[in-house]
């Protein structure tokens, strides 16, 4: 028996996330240089697919198990929201925390 109960949700990966996004938020705020917000929105992009890959591990047994239809659309959801993190520009994610628009990338 282990000696700690398996997690059910991915809660390190949910506070490495959120402070990613406050480092970054705080970043653009502070209007620092464009290197360093690249730096920062990559690690954004990063946690973002380490919270979707730990959510795919713990959904995926259930899955097995019970072949629910939830469970499934559950992982196809996952896949695409990985996808759509894989694919997405810098500056898409830029903006999304607030970078404001007329700012020269």
């Amino acid at each position: 028996m282990p000696s700690y109960p398996p997690r059910n949700t991915p809660a390190r990966q949910k506070g490495r996330l959120l402070r990613s996004e406050s480092i970054l938020r705080d970043a653009i705020e502070k209007s620092k240089d464009l290197k360093r917000l690249t730096k920062f929105a990559e690690n954004v992009r990063h946690y973002h697919l380490q919270v979707l890959k730990a959510r795919k591990v713990i959904a995926k047994p259930a899955c097995d198990a019970q072949n629910d239809q939830r469970i499934q659309s559950e992982l196809a959801n996952i896949e695409n929201e990985t996808v759509q993190w894989q694919t997405m520009p810098v500056d898409e994610i830029l903006l999304r925390y607030g970078l404001p628009q007329d700012r020269p990338m």
